[in-house]
């Protein structure tokens, strides 16, 4: 029976698994873009699908706008956009 340094082999994993730039990942990217940049990602980068901030599959892309408002959401999934419907709560105690 073969004695092994478990904190070496913990310490391993973890440095290969989570090197540095998977510590920021964590399921969406904020972008804040201004008016020209907005018009750009409208007009020729979302039609296209090009992966302009390296989004991995499933990652979400919230879009902001200069009042760092969110007023888009995307979804990044299977070489394209998809659109992320807003859902509006309506109730008795909220109102419409």
């Amino acid at each position: 029976m073969k004695f092994y340094n478990v904190y070496n082999l913990v310490k391993k994993y973890l440095k290969t698994r989570f090197s540095s730039k998977h510590i920021n990942y964590c399921g969406y990217r904020e972008v804040q873009l201004n008016d020209i940049e907005l018009a750009n990602f409208y007009e020729k980068i979302f039609p296209s699908n090009i992966n302009t901030w390296q989004l991995k599959n499933n990652e979400y892309l919230l879009i902001k706008n200069n009042d760092n408002a969110i007023i888009d959401k995307y979804r990044w999934h299977n070489g394209k956009y998809n659109i992320v419907p807003f859902h509006k709560a309506e109730s008795k105690m909220f109102g419409k």
